[in-house]
């Protein structure tokens, strides 16, 4: 026989700044204001389930708050076989907990700023090394581009990367940056 009780809870998190892989941010943080896992409401608080194939539906519901600033907010649903999480170890202790998440982007319309900048171009070689002077002995070049976001609202960057040499007019090579996004 099987039986399982999951816990749901809500929790913020921001992008990890490199792969925008989510970074699940600390409960207990010091916040000035509420964000988005406090707007969220869900229902019911636990689930059981008894049998293999068994369904069960979780409602939600985001109320945001009139004075919320515009921008993206993110956060997620989470399933966890722990109903408290605890909230501190000590340097001695380990703790492991298995969590299923729905990531959860909402965007508050107003004055919201889309902003990309390029932080940093680099040639690397195909062991990702960046040579010391520029100068590649072999092939493939890879060429690695890191953006900013400096707005205050979610982008997926996409769009064309072109090398020119000499004449700006004919590109060199060209290639699509994100195209599947």
């Amino acid at each position: 026989n099987f039986t399982i009780t999951l816990y749901l809870r809500t929790n913020d998190f921001e992008s990890d700044g490199v792969t925008g892989n989510p970074k699940f941010l600390d409960k207990n943080r010091t916040k000035a204001k509420s964000t988005l896992e406090d707007w969220i409401e869900v229902d019911p608080k636990e689930i059981t389930l008894s049998k293999l194939g068994e369904t069960k539906t979780i409602n939600y519901t985001i109320i945001v708050p009139a004075d919320a600033e515009p921008g993206s907010y993110y956060a997620s649903i989470l399933l966890s076989d722990v109903k408290d999480p605890p909230k501190d170890f000590d340097a001695n202790q380990v703790g492991l907990m298995s969590s299923l998440g729905m990531l959860i982007f909402v965007t508050v319309p107003g004055n919201v700023r889309t902003n990309l900048e390029a932080a940093s171009l680099r040639a690397l070689d195909y062991n990702l090394i960046e040579p010391l002077f520029s100068i590649f002995d072999s092939q493939p070049v890879i060429l690695e581009l890191t953006l900013r976001n400096t707005g205050n609202v979610y982008v997926v960057p996409g769009g064309d990367i072109f090398i020119y040499q000499d004449d700006i007019t004919k590109p060199i090579y060209s290639v699509k940056f994100n195209e599947n996004q």
